[in-house]
């Protein structure tokens, strides 16, 4: 990748990094993994009410430059987003007071009047059951990956919906100052 970064370069080169060997593949990948945020910045808010699950979640962001923030249920993720402008929730579907679906579909009513503006969902989820992708979908995330979840997988979620839309301030989301 040659500076300055641009997000399609970017993307390219993560595309052949994951697409090559494995160990040529592992080794690229980790090359580029510090220069992610770079050349894709984005807001992220990582939703899970276990700690152990934040804290890995934000070690992955942060090996891909990324600083997240974190909510411990659906509330907590209504919270964030009236406060601060999100472009990605990584959204634990299985959370106390109000779970994942709960929360996604709420988020999508609220932009419901502009879907391009508001953050993309991706759902965590450690239960792998048939079905559960689906329904994932059907609450308006926008994308799943199961716990746990390789860095790699990350990284191509985080390149598959950013770079975020541009917004005008029409378009601007709730909270927005």
């Amino acid at each position: 990748v040659v500076r300055p970064v641009r997000a399609a370069h970017l993307h390219a080169a993560w595309r052949q990094a994951l697409s090559a060997g494995e160990n040529a593949g592992s080794r690229a990948a980790m090359a580029l993994t510090e220069s992610l945020a770079e050349g894709l910045p984005l807001s992220v808010l990582v939703a899970d009410d276990n700690v152990v699950n934040q804290m890995v979640a934000r070690m992955m962001l942060k090996r891909l430059g990324y600083t997240a923030d974190v909510a411990a249920n659906g509330f907590e993720v209504l919270r964030a987003i009236d406060a601060k402008p999100y472009d990605l929730i990584l959204m634990d579907v299985r959370m106390p007071e109000m779970d994942g679906y709960e929360a996604s579909r709420r988020i999508v009513a609220q932009w419901a009047d502009r879907p391009t503006s508001r953050p993309r969902i991706i759902a965590m989820t450690g239960n792998a059951l048939q079905g559960e992708r689906e329904r994932c979908l059907e609450s308006g995330m926008d994308d799943y990956m199961a716990k746990p979840f390789r860095l790699e997988e990350l990284a191509r979620l985080l390149l598959r919906w950013g770079p975020p839309p541009r917004r005008t301030d029409a378009e601007g989301r709730q909270g927005m100052g």
